[in-house]
């Protein structure tokens, strides 16, 4: 076990993130496995953990309903009526669009507890395709300027979303290939931080 240097709670050794306050320790090194057993093992116990992040993350902003005016906002909607944004509909697109991401990652967790690493690699093509598909649709919304800080955060998630997936299946295609893992791994938890940022936003502007 070792002490979280944030808030003191005490996590196993290999911990990515402390389960209390979600500090981010040091990044384990991926070295050259001896086998593919061994590198799936690895394999597991970093993308995991990452994934379990992603789903809190995708949860918080799931949650979440339709938009509430600010007092920051309020000169910008009296010269702009919200009836000009189409926030209600992006808010319900998004929980629709993030069901789908989530359905992934829940898959990939699946098969990675399973060990069979062919279908993590199918959910990773599954990953990459939807967020290239969502992705395709997110700017027919026009919103309004507090819900476009949500939007733009949940855009660039999308994005490193899609190249972790994309990383992802080509670790697992044939031999493991612990450089492509290493990069999905990268992506997934700047994807992680993107986010998280988009469910600060709708915290701190009380979208709800």
């Amino acid at each position: 076990m070792k002490k979280c240097p944030d808030c003191g709670k005490d996590v196993f050794d290999d911990a990515v993130y402390c389960s209390n306050c979600s500090h981010k320790f040091d990044t384990v090194v991926m070295t050259q496995p001896n086998n593919n057993k061994n590198s799936n093992v690895l394999f597991v116990a970093i993308i995991v953990t990452i994934v379990i992040v992603s789903i809190l993350s995708l949860s918080a902003i799931y949650m979440m309903g339709v938009v509430v005016v600010t007092d920051q906002d309020e000169q910008q909607i009296e010269e702009n009526d919200l009836s000009n944004y189409d926030d209600a509909e992006y808010l319900a697109w998004q929980v629709d669009a993030i069901t789908i991401i989530k359905n992934d990652v829940d898959m990939m967790v699946l098969y990675i507890h399973a060990d069979d690493m062919s279908s993590v690699a199918i959910w990773s093509k599954n990953l990459e395709d939807d967020c290239k598909d969502i992705l395709s649709e997110i700017d027919s919304f026009k919103v309004s300027p507090v819900l476009s800080l949500v939007k733009d955060e949940i855009r660039l998630a999308l994005i490193d979303y899609k190249l972790g997936g994309y990383w992802g299946r080509k670790g697992l295609e044939g031999d493991i290939d612990t450089y492509s893992l290493s990069n999905a791994i990268e992506y997934l938890e700047s994807g992680n931080r993107h986010f998280d940022l988009a469910s600060y936003y709708l915290d701190y502007y009380e979208i709800s």
